[in-house]
């Protein structure tokens, strides 16, 4: 009795180590994917404006990149911010718009996704969002911290984009953050 007991106590022990680390893998795998569908679409060229326009990305679809360069990170943009939507990439919700239709781009995404790094984002750092109908550069102008119940923070800006980049705050917390740190930042076309 007390053989089996060890044995079923070591293979528990094996399921709880090994089930962090395929779950790890598995997410890795799945932004991975996303990333490879939303650089198949983007177009690098001349930015369309009229396709800009009239752009509207499905739920669930991997439609554009977020590209850091003080990171050299390449990050998909999933349409919606469900569970599922943010282990693929960054989020967008989707009441907010796109680049290049005059109002607010809102985008979140779990802190673990980009490192913790966004915290070493300061203003005049660039950020780039590249769409199917061409790439937008856009500058950091400021950052906030916000409590998860601030939804104010989500509005219409138009005439005047702005793109908002969200993520739980603070960096370091175990569970859920009691605060989010929220990254702003304006097109540097016109």
């Amino acid at each position: 009795m007390r053989k089996i007991i060890s044995i079923l106590l070591i293979v528990v022990g094996l399921i709880m180590f090994i089930n962090p680390i395929y779950n790890l893998v598995s997410k890795k795998l799945e932004q991975n994917t996303a990333l490879v569908k939303a650089q198949s679409l983007v177009n690098e060229d001349k930015i369309n404006r009229e396709k800009a326009k009239d752009f509207k990305a499905e739920s669930g679809q991997a439609f554009g990149v977020l590209y850091i360069p003080k990171f050299k990170k390449e990050i998909p943009i999933i349409e919606g911010v469900t569970a599922n939507d943010l282990d693929k990439g960054i989020g967008h919700i989707n009441y907010s718009k796109y680049p290049l239709q005059s109002d607010q781009i809102y985008l979140a995404i779990h802190r673990e996704k980009i490192f913790r790094e966004i915290q070493d984002l300061k203003p005049g750092d660039e950020l780039y969002v590249e769409m199917p109908y061409g790439k937008v550069k856009y500058i950091i102008s400021h950052t906030k911290i916000v409590k998860p119940e601030d939804t104010q923070v989500i509005k219409s800006t138009y005439p005047q984009e702005e793109l908002v980049i969200q993520t739980c705050y603070p960096f370091n917390y175990i569970g859920n953050a009691p605060e989010r740190y929220l990254v702003y930042a304006y097109p540097s076309i016109k």
